[in-house]
């Protein structure tokens, strides 16, 4: 075993542990945690983590790790918000990887890039359409959920082929991974804006981050 893998073996198991650290800290602070009683809302999280599971067990890849699915993060972060949604992203997650269907020298790479920091840039992005764009229902769904899931695709992948480096060369990398993010952003998009349509329309509460008295009776409207 060369040296340059073990480094790389050991950084996996640093991060391993910062990342439940971290999940500790976010959960002291999360809607999860204070509403997990509630039988409606835990089944929402757990069916959330369910089609989760389902939509990233169907993926294509030639090489082990360059996987390619859909994520539906954003959507997830429109439902619970940054904390909860890192909470139950990170169970499929967890169960993939515990399945053997995601390799444990991936686990930090797809906890971290993959789940955590794809989260809260979607929030992030949210946060910046609320502030500096109309309080507008067209923008909470078109910015805040159809551009948000192609942006938080492109840049999931794009961190994710980074990691990968230390497994993989760069043309292998680009040529069977990267190349292929323009065919999912469409896709992903709609993936994540559709259903918030549906939800804003029938199920505004299961939205965490709908607002409909600033969305829809806002009268602080931008020319």
């Amino acid at each position: 075993m060369s040296i340059e893998v073990m480094m790389i073996q050991e950084l996996n198991s640093v991060l391993l542990v910062l990342y439940l650290l971290f999940l500790i800290w976010i959960l002291r602070t999360s809607a999860l945690k204070h509403n997990w009683r509630q039988q409606t809302y835990l089944n929402l999280a757990l069916c959330a983590a369910a089609g989760l599971l389902c939509l990233w067990r169907i993926r294509a890849g030639i090489f082990p790790g360059l996987d390619l699915h859909f994520l539906a993060l954003p959507l997830i972060t429109l439902m619970f918000g940054w904390r909860s949604a890192i909470l139950i992203a990170s169970l499929p997650q967890l169960i993939l990887l515990l399945l053997g269907v995601d390799l444990w020298q991936h686990a930090a790479g797809l906890l971290w890039l993959g789940v955590a920091l794809p989260i809260m840039i979607s929030y992030l992005w949210l946060s910046l359409c609320h502030t500096l764009l109309p309080k507008n229902l067209w923008f909470y769904v078109f910015a805040g959920a159809f551009a948000n899931g192609a942006l938080i695709y492109a840049l999931r992948t794009a961190s994710l082929g980074l990691w990968y480096q230390g497994w993989y060369g760069w043309e292998v990398i680009v040529d069977n991974y990267l190349i292929l993010i323009p065919l999912f952003l469409m896709p992903e998009a709609m993936l994540n804006g559709f259903p918030t349509v549906l939800l804003v329309v029938y199920k505004p509460q299961w939205l965490a981050t709908w607002n409909e008295q600033q969305y829809l009776h806002s009268k602080d409207k931008r020319e």
